[in-house]
């Protein structure tokens, strides 16, 4: 029996951001896609044979088979969103 998988994931990611009141204010949007594949192989052989020696009849037999199967699995998901965030500092005192 022989068996083996491949996978792959990519996320590509767009960020945009902007810097207000010299960095003390920043603001920013993303936006990503995430994607996967996946492949799943298996295969099995099998082979099997018989013979008897005999001139009158020929009782010779070969069998053999082979079984397999591919899977493949993907999925893909789209996010955006937004942050920010506002540097304050402390009083002197």
């Amino acid at each position: 029996m022989l068996n083996g998988s491949f996978e792959a994931h990519l996320t590509p990611r767009l960020e945009f951001g902007v810097d207000i009141l010299g960095g003390t204010a920043r603001a920013g949007v993303f936006a990503d896609l995430d994607t996967s594949a996946r492949l799943e192989l298996s295969l099995q052989a099998k082979a099997n044979g018989t013979s008897v020696a005999n001139p009158n009849v020929d009782l010779s037999t070969f069998k053999a088979s082979l079984d397999g199967s591919v899977r493949v699995d993907s999925n893909v998901s789209f996010n955006v969103g937004a942050r920010g965030s506002l540097r304050t500092s402390a009083p002197s005192i």
